[in-house]
């Protein structure tokens, strides 16, 4: 049932995406939906890091700290992470 929801929610903002841009209203949700997929992206990326060092026995946290900084900072939030993981 819960599936169902959330897919009608995502359809309906994909719809209110589409319209809002012809509107110049959709921007706010053009930059959120951009947000979603950076964080998405980060969690990828930390877990990939988090496998690949785990090997030279560092350990990279998976928490929302660490996400929301490689998402907000891009680069320089990746190399934080790794270079706080580094020094612990």
């Amino acid at each position: 049932m819960y599936v169902f929801v959330l897919g009608a929610v995502c359809m309906l903002l994909f719809f209110v995406l589409l319209i809002g841009r012809n509107y110049k209203e959709g921007v706010w949700l053009e930059r959120l939906s951009l947000f979603w997929f950076r964080f998405a992206w980060s969690v990828l990326l930390l877990f990939i890091l988090h496998l690949v060092l785990a090997n030279f026995n560092m350990i990279v946290p998976i928490n929302l700290f660490s996400i929301a900084t490689i998402t907000i900072l891009g680069l320089p939030g990746i190399l934080t992470v790794v270079f706080i993981a580094f020094i612990k």
